[in-house]
């Protein structure tokens, strides 16, 4: 029986002026933020690097526009998602994950947000309803066999048909890929709770699955 699973992508239309929803007010620790956690961040090189993620992180959003979206499309290659998404993946299975709060600021407030302390104002109106998160766990399942796909620069591997097998344990709800860039996946029981339940900003791509035979 053939299985799929999806790739998890922003949905970069949902407005009629396609972009960016929110923009990191980046210090300069936060730069490489999205380098170290979406494309390199495992148990192993964490601890080789000694790399410490934000305590928290800052973003500039349109507050007419954010709240509608689980799945923001942002500056950051890190993942940015609402609480009520995260809940819901977890319902579906548990997953090793760390989560990084974001408090997105009003873009319309014109001054500058954070005090010579480095502290943000207490005028500034914000939303907390967000979490970066960046998994613990990368999966090693490629299916290379049933693949298509070339090695670019620094052996970064480009698909043009990505296949996947099925662990033993079937799939978690949300995953990622071991030696391959994108952010996320999810198993295509977590796509029909994340529709079921409303959770905006998603798209998804289908990703063919080897089913486990033992």
């Amino acid at each position: 029986m053939k299985k799929t699973a999806y790739i998890l992508k922003w949905d970069i239309y949902h407005s009629e002026d396609p972009g960016y929803d929110a923009f990191c007010v980046a210090k300069e620790k936060y730069l490489s933020l999205s380098v170290h956690l979406s494309l390199f961040a495992n148990d192993d090189w964490r601890h080789k690097s000694g790399f410490l993620p934000p305590k928290i992180l800052y973003f500039q959003s349109n507050f007419d526009m954010i709240p509608q979206y689980d799945y923001p499309y942002t500056d950051l290659y890190t993942p940015i998602i609402s609480k009520r998404m995260l809940k819901v993946l977890l319902e579906i299975s548990s997953f090793d994950y760390s989560a990084i709060p974001v408090t997105m600021i009003d873009f319309t407030y014109l001054e500058k947000p954070f005090d010579e302390e480095g502290n943000l104002k207490s005028d500034v109106p914000v939303n907390n309803d967000y979490v970066a998160i960046y998994l613990l766990n990368h999966l090693d399942i490629i299916d290379f066999d049933n693949s298509s796909f070339e090695k670019g620069f620094l052996d970064v591997l480009f698909f043009s048909n990505l296949v996947i097998k099925e662990p033993e344990l079937g799939l978690p709800s949300v995953f990622k890929l071991k030696d391959y860039q994108v952010p996320l996946f999810v198993s295509s029981e977590a796509k029909e709770a994340l529709e079921r339940n409303g959770i905006k900003g998603c798209v998804f791509e289908p990703v063919e699955v080897t089913p486990y035979e033992g």
